[in-house]
């Protein structure tokens, strides 16, 4: 018992130890961690993501920063393996970084979510939160995120098939973390507004042949083909469909909104619709900003993942400029938690204690592809 108690005692002594580390750490610099998977297969998301916050990082930078202290970037490729998330997100940390943006993919933002709860920084992430069960769905005090949420997206999907007269649907979904949370949403939503759902079937991102799946839901009536994943796997179902000869509606998540699917695709991609808060021809002024900004620097438009890194940048400059330019993480903290009424590129944030997204389904769009362009439909 005496042994016990003593461990005890030790542990005890030794959280208090690190709390008082924590406690004493300054910050002195504006310096911003940039954790993205930007090689591997989440490239066209964390590497897309990567250039929009350096975009917007570098144009703040170039007009003086906080009033001539400019951030410092701290770049990490943590490539989609969230074991080299925790070990990036660590080294970060160590390197006294105010915040991190962070995302590619939902497992990896997922995995470094506790690193910056413990070390009490803010984490904006350019992926979704993607919440399975009902601990998922609990807030994270220090997570934000500019993308919306999954259960917002469905919604939209749903409101434009129930729209066009759709009874009869069938969910297709990435096996993943990101996949597997916008079906269950997408089911209960269908299931409330009346559409029904004739199958519900998972695949794996190194599926080269979706056909299987697609012809029970072709045998049940499907009017339309709902999938949640990211490419290149949507692409292969577009052109499973086109091969079958079935005229459906495909319909995707906002994972679907990269140029590569036109790319991958080819004339299968033609009139497959997808959800994105960016409206391309026709864009929304915070949106023509990032628009004009990458043509300058790029020569071409951004994607709806270059958006979503360019305001993880912007909301944390945003919320550093309403402390007065502060370095403290946990002033910085509650400054994103109370932003209201800043337009990004991906639509006007409304943050609160319980909205870490602060984005609503208003400011979702359904996209179109046609002649290897984007058309907004709304």
């Amino acid at each position: 018992m005496k042994k016990i108690i003593t461990i005890i005692g030790i542990c005890t002594g030794c959280l208090l130890i690190l709390q008082l580390i924590m406690a004493t750490v300054t910050y002195a610099q504006f310096k911003v961690g940039v954790l993205m998977a930007a090689t591997g297969v989440y490239a066209p998301l964390g590497g897309a993501s990567k250039a929009g916050a350096l975009l917007y990082i570098d144009r703040f930078n170039e007009k003086g920063g906080f009033k001539g202290e400019k951030i410092d970037v701290i770049f990490e490729d943590y490539e989609g393996d969230p074991a080299k998330a925790i070990t990036l997100g660590k080294k970060l940390i160590d390197e006294k970084v105010i915040a991190i943006l962070c995302g590619g993919n939902t497992v990896g933002t997922l995995a470094v979510r506790p690193l910056t709860e413990q070390a009490k920084i803010p984490q904006i992430n350019v992926s979704p939160r993607s919440p399975v069960t009902a601990e998922d769905l609990v807030v994270s005090k220090f997570s934000f995120q500019t993308v919306h949420e999954n259960e917002v997206d469905a919604q939209k999907i749903g409101d434009y098939l129930k729209s066009v007269g759709v009874k009869k649907a069938a969910i297709l979904y990435d096996s993943n973390q990101y996949g597997t949370s916008g079906a269950m949403f997408q089911y209960d939503y269908s299931k409330k507004i009346g559409i029904e759902i004739v199958v519900r079937e998972k695949y794996q991102k190194g599926d080269r042949d979706l056909t299987p799946l697609l012809m029970p839901a072709r045998k049940a009536g499907a009017e339309a083909v709902i999938v949640w994943g990211t490419l290149p796997t949507p692409a292969i179902i577009a052109k499973n469909i086109k091969d079958m000869g079935w005229k459906v509606l495909m319909i995707g998540s906002v994972g679907m909104g990269s140029p590569k699917m036109v790319e991958l695709a080819g004339d299968a991609a033609e009139g497959v619709l997808f959800t994105s808060a960016l409206r391309y021809g026709n864009p929304l002024p915070g949106e023509k900003i990032l628009i004009n900004a990458h043509q300058a620097k790029y020569g071409k438009p951004p994607s709806y993942f270059t958006a979503l890194g360019w305001d993880a940048a912007l909301l944390l400059v945003e919320a550093i400029k309403s402390t007065g330019g502060s370095k403290d993480p946990l002033k910085i903290r509650d400054a994103l938690e109370n932003i209201k009424g800043v337009e990004g590129a991906c639509g006007i944030y409304n943050m609160s204690p319980a909205d870490h997204a602060g984005l609503s389904k208003d400011s979702l769009h359904i996209i179109q592809i046609k002649g290897g362009k984007w058309v907004p439909l709304d």
